[in-house]
């Protein structure tokens, strides 16, 4: 048992900030003084224990932060088949507009060809009054 202690001891005097004032030492003295050193190594680890617990719940939060991140974002392959369908639509929305504006240039051409007919006709229709009108004129 003696060894122990003594193995104990020596310990606790290197790690130890307090250093006995006598070298002196009896069963009793020894024995406080290792209560001492036991007290401030279970103030000790209490502390870290806090701490560690600390630093734990900070990442707990985190895993808590991700894990609603990932009950709440959309999944990647149902963004995937949004966008798919989105875009779809929108060919679809692009196609029938350009048949619409096709009809619709098919239409001005249409009308610009009739213009152009029925210019060309009351021209024609006005030169021949105008000749006619000289002629008659004349022959009167």
């Amino acid at each position: 048992m003696r060894p122990c202690l003594l193995i104990l001891f020596s310990l606790l005097l290197l790690t130890s900030d307090i250093k006995p004032q006598s070298q002196n030492w009896n069963i009793t003295s020894l024995k406080e003084y290792i209560d001492i050193r036991l007290e401030a190594i279970d103030k000790a680890v209490t502390k870290a224990e806090a701490a560690t617990e600390k630093r734990f719940e900070g990442v707990n939060e985190f895993r808590n932060t991700l894990a609603d991140q990932q009950r709440t974002f959309m999944p990647r392959a149902e963004a995937e088949s949004q966008y798919n369908s989105l875009s779809e639509r929108i060919s679809a929305i692009e196609t029938k507009m350009e048949k619409i504006e096709g009809s619709k240039s098919g239409g001005s051409t249409v009308y610009a060809y009739l213009t152009a007919i029925i210019s060309t006709i009351i021209a024609i229709v006005s030169f021949g009054i105008m000749i006619y009108r000289t002629v008659i004129c004349r022959s009167k």
